[in-house]
């Protein structure tokens, strides 16, 4: 994720006559795409009134090459992702060095999935501690399954679309 913010901006339809006005949850960049999040409770999502304010959003985003995402209660907080989610955010203002990026890249490039201890213990002498690759985890770099705990056992790999720096400098 390059930047997000809440209640970023007003999107203007029309319905059944009448000028009316959308306030997204979120707006998200990303390096491939732009989303507009809504979040919504689970027992919600499907009510006629979100149906057709949905009818009307997604072909606005559609239009501003915006992705529309709606995102449930249940989702946000689906366990053990939710937890982890919360480990890395910890890590979100942890510098990384540009040698400290280029040394994981390097690591992982061409590795198959590596358990948590190992790629430490391999990365160590290098400068790499478990800071940065908590950091490298969040920025999304490199990747786990985050519906498993992460733990030292947790298997990382450098993640299939941020296969270079460029992500974090561009």
């Amino acid at each position: 994720m390059k930047f997000y913010k809440s209640q970023p901006f007003k999107l203007t339809y029309s319905h059944a006559g009448k000028t009316r006005t959308y306030t997204p949850d979120f707006w998200v960049i990303r390096p491939q795409c732009q989303q507009v999040i809504e979040v919504k409770p689970e027992s919600k999502v499907k009510d006629s009134s979100c149906v057709e304010l949905w009818r009307h959003i997604i072909p606005l985003c559609r239009d501003m090459d915006m992705e529309f995402v709606v995102v449930t209660d249940v989702m946000i907080r689906k366990q053990p992702q939710l937890d982890n989610i919360k480990l890395l955010y910890k890590y979100a203002r942890n510098p990384l060095s540009l040698q400290q990026i280029i040394e994981c890249q390097r690591y992982f490039k061409y590795k198959s999935p590596t358990p948590l201890k190992m790629a430490l213990s391999e990365l160590k002498p290098k400068g790499i501690s478990l800071n940065n690759i908590f950091k490298l985890l969040y920025v999304g770099i490199i990747s786990t399954d985050l519906m498993h705990k992460i733990d030292m056992e947790s298997l990382i790999q450098l993640s299939p679309l941020k296969n270079d720096i460029t992500t974090l400098i561009t």
